[in-house]
């Protein structure tokens, strides 16, 4: 098994992460990130098939974010009972892709002579532009000695985005979902 793989230049990406964890009570707790990530392509020699300096590299929103908060009840009839909500926010990114140089006069993307081309000049974008989303997940659970049940519906607004994997593979969210677990601990 073969895997084709192309040199694509120097890449560059400037970011910042976060992520806060915290509890209020023994019973309440809850976490949010958030991230911010700029890549793109800072450095490529500029002949016919490479990639173009500046633009962005596919599959790398520039912001994403999550959050969740769960409660857990300790009072006389409901202890036991677990309930949670989670968001999760992807912003916008390219799927696709990257645009390639082309040679102006064959706009083939690779020169018979090897030569390297003064231009960037790509015909067409090879990118897709995907918008951002938002999905938003509930649950609730019990919890009786050893045993415990957990149900959960996730993407409740039954959001439609697209996953982008790589290159030309972009798949359709999954819809929403409903699933529960059943567990005993030993």
């Amino acid at each position: 098994l073969t895997t084709v793989r192309e040199l694509s230049g120097e890449t560059t990406s400037d970011g910042v992460d976060l992520d806060i964890s915290g509890s209020r009570s023994k019973d309440f707790y809850f976490n949010v990130g958030y991230a911010y990530n700029y890549a793109r392509f800072t450095h490529t020699t500029g002949i016919v098939g490479t990639q173009i300096e500046g633009e962005r590299l596919t599959n790398n929103p520039t912001h994403t974010a999550n959050g969740s908060i769960f409660y857990t009840f300790s009072q006389p009839g409901l202890r036991g009972i677990k309930v949670g909500a989670s968001a999760f926010y992807t912003g916008q990114r390219l799927g696709g892709n990257n645009n390639a140089v082309l040679d102006p006069i064959t706009l083939q993307p690779t020169l018979a002579n090897g030569s390297a081309n003064p231009r960037y000049v790509p015909y067409f974008s090879r990118t897709i532009a995907l918008a951002g989303y938002t999905t938003i997940d509930l649950s609730v659970g019990y919890t009786y000695s050893h045993f415990s049940i957990l149900a959960k519906v996730s993407n409740i607004g039954n959001t439609l985005s697209y996953l982008v994997h790589d290159r030309y593979s972009i798949n359709p969210t999954a819809p929403r979902q409903f699933m529960t677990t059943v567990a005993y601990r030993f």
